[in-house]
């Protein structure tokens, strides 16, 4: 029944960044980081736009390649946060489902369970 509790906690979410958003309380929930997404996108947004004007790059600012730096900063960033928000649960509950229909054998729930501690690992540092 242990291996089933560690299969159970299965997340991909973690790590610095992560931990950071949940002190920051950026984070709602267990999952939710779009709040994080949008202000790290805004964060970066302004040190673009501040050192522009600084080096005197202000009329620059709104050029066609840079409007496209603009839409990665301001939409693309808070867009992997809201489908981080969105496939975490799901992958959560898929590797639950794999596990509790037989589809991964007995040998394989080992596989599995050490690349879910390999996961594990890589978070926490």
């Amino acid at each position: 029944m242990e291996e089933r509790g560690k299969l159970e906690e299965f997340s991909l979410l973690g790590g610095p960044l992560h931990r950071l958003g949940r002190r920051l309380k950026l984070v709602r929930g267990e999952t939710n980081t779009v709040a994080l997404g949008l202000a790290l996108g805004l964060v970066l947004w302004s040190v673009l736009v501040a050192l522009a004007f600084f080096e005197g790059l202000g009329r620059q600012l709104f050029s066609l390649p840079v409007i496209g730096v603009h839409v990665r900063l301001l939409l693309v960033i808070p867009l992997f946060f809201v489908c981080e928000t969105a496939l975490d649960p799901r992958l959560t509950a898929f590797v639950r489902t794999i596990v509790s229909s037989r589809v991964v054998s007995g040998g394989a729930v080992v596989a599995l369970e050490s690349e879910i501690a390999r996961i594990g690992r890589r978070k926490s540092c």
